[in-house]
């Protein structure tokens, strides 16, 4: 962490000791959010690969993502693990971050077992109208689409695998989309849908890329993988679904054409940066406190 520190300003000399004396000063936190922001700042800022004018109609672009960070058996009672091979005690850190203004929204620590689905609702307290949020398929559940639509605002995830789909809002059967994509549209490599989703028959522009088979097979190797080793049993579905990379958004075609959306979603993956450098440079991922403020450090 000091290493950060020295890195953001030579000017700056903060030893290990001198920072863990103060680490549960409200000052030593508003002082390591600032680092943290300007690093991340520099970080996302070389790898920018959209066009500003793609974010331009949006006032925020909010991307929530989570990480995990293995924490010391004593502290399950207040972060409880996931038991069996996992670590007895784990905590959960969720972001949401403003690529627009380079800032966050919000951070919240939660028990590792808090799904992201509901870590999802926390958008809400952060939205504004014409926001843009940009998240993975763990978040995806509608009634949070839904809030996101009421507030004028916009949303980008990818579907996820075993999620309904309806191609007409009064059909009473759902498709499987990987298997009707492979039959109706063999040869085509993109495409653009309206269709609905869950039994809430939710409406979503769904853009659908054929993914390369270097890319489907591998997506394979490792779902069949974390299956065996759950002793789980995959369906086929599941399996020609991989063959496609699927995208649901509000945001109309005026606005975007389907070929650019691949490129926009991509910003999702550059907040990973932050939670690598949180592991390898400040081994968030294990910290070896054993008090809830990590005093004893």
């Amino acid at each position: 962490m000091t290493e950060i520190v020295t890195r953001v300003s030579r000017k700056v000399r903060v030893s290990a000791q001198a920072l863990m004396k103060r680490i549960n000063r409200k000052a030593s936190v508003d002082f390591l959010k600032s680092v943290y922001s300007k690093v991340l700042k520099e970080k996302l800022s070389t790898l920018q690969e959209v066009p500003a004018e793609l974010l331009a109609p949006f006032s925020k672009v909010l991307i929530q993502d989570s990480s995990t960070m293995v924490l010391h058996e004593r502290l399950q009672g207040y972060f409880k693990g996931l038991g069996g091979r996992s670590s007895k005690a784990s905590a959960k850190l969720d972001v949401i971050y403003d690529w627009k203004a380079k800032n966050y929204e919000q951070i919240t620590l939660t028990d590792q077992g808090e799904a992201d689905q509901k870590l999802g609702l926390n958008i809400e307290t952060v939205l504004t109208e014409d926001s843009l949020v940009i998240r993975d398929l763990g978040y995806l559940r509608v009634d949070c689409l839904e809030k996101i639509v009421e507030k004028n605002a916009f949303f980008l995830s990818r579907l996820k695998s075993g999620m309904k789909v309806y191609l007409k809002q009064d059909d009473e059967v759902s498709v499987e989309i990987g298997d009707y994509v492979s039959k109706k549209y063999k040869d085509c490599h993109q495409l653009d849908l309206q269709v609905y989703i869950t039994a809430k028959k939710f409406p979503v522009r769904l853009v659908i890329y054929k993914a390369p088979e270097a890319v489907a097979n591998e997506r394979r190797r490792l779902t069949k993988a974390t299956a065996k080793k759950q002793g789980r049993q995959l369906q086929e579905k599941t399996l020609k679904f991989m063959d496609y990379t699927m995208f649901v958004t509000n945001v109309p075609p005026e606005i975007w054409k389907a070929d650019v959306i691949g490129t926009i979603y991509r910003i999702r993956w550059q907040i990973e940066l932050l939670f690598k450098c949180w592991k390898s440079k400040a081994e968030i991922d294990h910290l070896e406190g054993i008090t809830r403020r990590g005093s004893d450090v």
